[in-house]
């Protein structure tokens, strides 16, 4: 008993030293690190209720670790430049989510980057408010209030009473487990985000988080405490760039290639459209129950429009799907994106005409992406693959492409390949159609489906997200119909699945929950069609039925560059892969193993695995 007695004596004293000696410091410390949480639950409650319990555990072992400096050294500079640090952290984590609604992270300190003087005054213009101001200023004023209690007031006697023994050993034994469960909680979090490899990063951040059925592990990181999300924000900024000097290296080796002239570069047209988080289950032409897709339908009935059946993205994440996409590399075959060429760009050197219109990703304003914005919008792409390229958003995409129409009218030309990223019915899809222009089709009561997990506020969530595909289907009608009186062939597909409670109490993207067969399909499976005028189907006849013979065949979006290289005539270029063209007589599948999480995905849906 003595043994032991002195073991928990010699704790006691180690752990208290700095509780003890620094007590307002380690308060002030570990309150400035939970200020983002604290102020995220001031904006939302709900779950950032967990969020913030362990944040202030998580800030307190910092707070523990970092006490040990003053308690030392004796020196008062050292405790003022701590709490200084933890103060700036703190004070700009919480100016981004006061003023921007957005936390800290790779994404939004790219975006102060890159931002100039001009789009500053604009944004402050548009999104600085009195009360925001007044928000920031209260944020100013409690954050050094902290630093001066911290480092002027002298908790020594106070903070560990010499007299209340019991009342000693409650804080110490309160402070062990707050002390224990905020380790557990870092050493998971970093342990996580601290790989080497950019997709493990964002398979991580995208990972169901425990405080929630719609918290993420990023949330976990970027609206916990400031202590952690700052390496964590550096180094995803590191890994979002890593990777692209390979990837442009490669790019002037394609530019390097000697090129002929593609044969149908002065025939047809080509166009790319880039839908977003479309789901293949809530289109009327893949079964749902209400029309989604009319105008897609009638062409579908003309017989403009093949509809595929069994395609699949390589990613349920944007930038990791399109990452994979836009190059020549086939990611089922372990190929990384940034070891093949850009697709556009080796059509570019065949004699076709690039257009870019982009209403998701611009620089160097209003990134959605680091790593997207940094491939699409690169300098030596901008320079030696587009003819001309979009550089502004819109809110909706009915307005981005009637903007398109006016600054670059069609001229009736031929051999333009035109790629169009559209913002779909990215979340949240309310936000996706202008409900004063008669989208607002359906509402909860319009769903002539019912499922244990649907409240009328799910519901109505269900039915604004078919009202976006509905939208979406009169914004693809109207790019058909800026190239109907010219030979043109069209593909359009998602770049991912999504979930809109379809299966269970889940949206969005999603960790899967037992039912991984089930989670794969609605994660990955994409709608996919290929349309064509009625010119170009006179044309290319040939063609049109090597289309039609290929809509039962497996494929992944993957490889759809390759596609795109058949159709404008590159079939004789180093670049091309008939066993890849989906198209191609040669076609063989390739493994359709997915980028996010590398799950084979045929022998999971169709083997044993499948439980649907």
């Amino acid at each position: 008993m003595t043994l032991i007695y002195k073991l928990l004596h010699k704790f006691y004293t180690f752990f208290s030293t700095p509780l003890r000696k620094e007590g307002a410091f380690v308060i002030a410390i570990t309150l400035l690190l939970a200020i983002p949480t604290a102020i995220m639950f001031t904006i939302s409650g709900g779950d950032t209720k967990k969020l913030l319990i362990s944040s202030l555990c998580q800030g307190f072992v910092y707070a523990w670790c970092v006490a040990w400096l003053p308690t030392l050294t004796r020196r008062r500079w050292t405790s003022w430049l701590l709490l200084i640090l933890a103060a700036i952290a703190a004070f700009l984590e919480g100016t981004f989510l006061i003023i921007g609604r957005k936390p800290f992270s790779p994404e939004t300190l790219t975006l102060v980057l890159e931002t100039d003087s001009r789009e500053a005054a604009s944004f402050a213009h548009q999104f600085v408010t009195a009360g925001k101001i007044a928000g920031v200023a209260a944020l100013a004023l409690i954050s050094g209030f902290l630093v001066w209690f911290g480092a002027k007031t002298n908790l020594r006697q106070r903070f560990m009473p010499q007299s209340g023994k019991k009342l000693r050993i409650g804080l110490i034994c309160a402070a062990a487990a707050a002390f224990c469960f905020g380790t557990l909680r870092l050493t998971s979090l970093w342990s996580g985000f601290m790989v080497a490899d950019l997709q493990q990063f964002e398979n991580w951040t995208t990972r169901r988080s425990p405080y929630g059925s719609d918290f993420f592990r990023f949330q976990e990181i970027t609206l916990g405490d400031a202590a952690t999300n700052v390496p964590f924000t550096l180094w995803g900024l590191y890994l979002n760039t890593r990777e692209l000097p390979t990837w442009e290296s490669y790019q002037r080796k394609v530019i390097a290639t000697p090129t002929e002239r593609f044969t149908e570069a002065d025939s047809v047209n080509i166009v790319i459209i880039i839908g977003e988080s479309f789901i293949k289950g809530h289109s009327s032409l893949y079964g749902y129950p209400l029309p989604t897709n009319p105008r897609l339908q009638q062409e579908a009935d003309s017989g403009r429009l093949a509809v595929f059946t069994d395609y699949i993205s390589s990613a349920n994440l944007t930038s990791s799907s399109l990452r994979n996409m836009l190059n020549l590399n086939s990611a089922g075959d372990g190929e990384p994106w940034y070891e093949s060429a850009y697709f556009p760009l080796v059509a570019a050197r065949g004699g076709w005409r690039v257009h870019l219109y982009d209403n998701q990703v611009t620089a160097p304003k209003y990134i959605v992406d680091v790593q997207l914005s940094a491939l699409i919008r690169s300098r030596l792409l901008m320079e030696e693959c587009y003819q001309w390229a979009t550089d502004s958003l819109d809110r909706y995409d009915g307005d981005f492409i009637s903007r398109v129409n006016r600054e670059h009218p069609f001229d009736g030309s031929t051999g333009n390949l035109d790629i169009y990223h559209l913002y779909g019915q990215h979340f949240a899809p309310a936000d996706r159609y202008p409900s004063e222009a008669g989208f607002d089709r359906w509402t909860a009561d319009s769903l002539p489906y019912d499922r244990p997990w649907l409240t009328p506020q799910k519901r109505q969530t269900i039915a604004e997200y078919d009202n976006a595909t509905f939208y979406n289907d009169s914004v693809i009608a109207s790019i058909m119909r800026r190239y109907r009186d010219t030979p043109t062939i069209m593909l359009y597909f998602s770049d991912h699945g999504e979930e809109m409670y379809d299966a269970s109490d889940c949206s969005v993207r999603n960790e899967p929950s037992g039912d991984i067969a089930g989670w794969l399909r609605r994660q990955f499976e994409i709608p996919m069609f290929i349309w064509a005028s009625d010119s170009y189907k006179a044309l290319r006849p040939a063609k049109w039925q090597s289309v039609l013979k290929a809509v039962n065949r497996p494929g992944m979006l993957d490889n759809i560059g390759q596609t795109a290289l058949s159709l404008a005539g590159a079939t004789s270029s180093p670049f091309y892969n008939p066993r890849r063209d989906i198209l191609s007589p040669a076609y063989i599948c390739p493994p359709r193993i997915t980028v996010t999480r590398s799950l084979d995905y045929d022998s999971i849906r169709h083997g044993r695995m499948s439980k649907e």
